[in-house]
């Protein structure tokens, strides 16, 4: 499992012309799962997104978590994050989840 966060003012996905999900300030967090991800590796991985300090407290420090902050997490399924790019110059996404699993 990879996650990419990005803190974001305002984000939307956008899937044949219809929005599809949309937060205001917040978390944009892409994905990657892996064959070998469990359900308890996604539980500690939410876990962890929930309780990052991502967002200035009072004195200007990255010190409040996203519901602190009275932030939004946008979730967005990247397979390409799993890609295996060592060898050759074709990435190898063997390793990321089929998506029916996923």
């Amino acid at each position: 499992m990879r996650a990419l966060l990005q803190r974001v003012l305002e984000a939307k996905v956008i899937v044949e012309g219809k929005t599809t999900g949309e937060i205001g300030h917040g978390i944009l967090v892409f994905l990657g799962l892996g064959k070998e991800d469990t359900l308890d590796t996604g539980k500690k991985l939410i876990d962890k997104i929930l309780k990052y300090r991502f967002f200035d407290d009072e004195q200007g420090k990255m010190g409040w978590n996203v519901s602190q902050a009275g932030g939004g997490i946008l979730l967005v399924s990247q397979f390409t994050l799993m890609a295996q790019t060592q060898k050759g110059l074709r990435p190898d996404f063997g390793p990321a989840m089929p998506p029916s699993e996923a």
